[in-house]
């Protein structure tokens, strides 16, 4: 089993952002080190989360190889990029017929 320490300091700011991110993601992330901090299992802080036991392993590594900035670091695309990108598609092609086909993976897009 992944043991990491955690300083008291991130310790507070987990405690804290853990009930009062504006992420979900963000607050699970929060959740699965408060846990972890507590010394329950990879297996339990699944369980307890409702996430896989994968998400709690890389959240650990995460944090591990580059604190809470690493944990914080959000690359999915929400719903202000998506419309930015498409007002600057539409720019871009005006008077063209644009084909956008959309995935169900996560995909980060560099601008």
């Amino acid at each position: 089993m992944l043991r990491i320490s955690i300083s008291a300091s991130d310790l507070a700011t987990i405690q804290y952002e853990r009930y009062y991110h504006s992420d979900p993601h963000i607050i699970k992330r929060m959740t699965i080190l408060a846990l972890h901090s507590e010394g329950e299992t990879m297996a339990r802080i699944a369980q307890l989360a409702g996430v896989n036991i994968k998400t709690v392993s890389r959240c650990l590594h995460s944090y591990q190889k580059g604190g809470l900035e690493a944990v914080t670091n959000t690359t999915y695309i929400n719903s202000n990029s998506v419309c930015e990108m498409l007002r600057k598609l539409a720019k871009k092609h005006v008077g063209q017929k644009i084909v956008i086909v959309l995935d169900t993976q996560p995909t980060n897009i560099a601008n």
